[in-house]
């Protein structure tokens, strides 16, 4: 479906009934790679903010976070910027960023 629509901007549910968000993620760019994705999850788990990043989503936020913050988190990945939930801490970027070092992502 992405391909025919080539979406601006996609919510993505990191626990999906056949598998993750981030594999649905790396599909919708792989034919739509102007798409902005945010995925949302549960728990700020450091694996799945590594995965959505690393899938290539544009922000990561948590299923708790009210309506007002998700859009402004909608708005921010729109304009090109990264958005982090606030209830993400220092841990689980810390495994994003060690896990895009080793893929090359990041300069060490």
């Amino acid at each position: 479906m992405a391909a025919a629509l080539k979406p601006v901007l996609a919510v993505v549910d990191m626990m999906l009934p056949d598998g993750l968000g981030s594999a649905a993620v790396q599909q919708i760019l792989a034919v739509s790679p102007a798409t902005a994705a945010l995925v949302l999850s549960d728990s700020p788990d450091a694996d799945e903010v590594a995965d959505a990043f690393a899938a290539g989503s544009m922000g990561f936020a948590l299923k708790t976070q009210r309506g007002a913050e998700i859009v402004a988190a909608l708005r921010r990945i729109r304009g090109g910027h990264r958005y982090v939930a606030p209830g993400v801490v220092a841990p689980e970027l810390a495994a994003y960023v060690r896990l895009a070092m080793r893929n090359g992502l990041l300069d060490g």
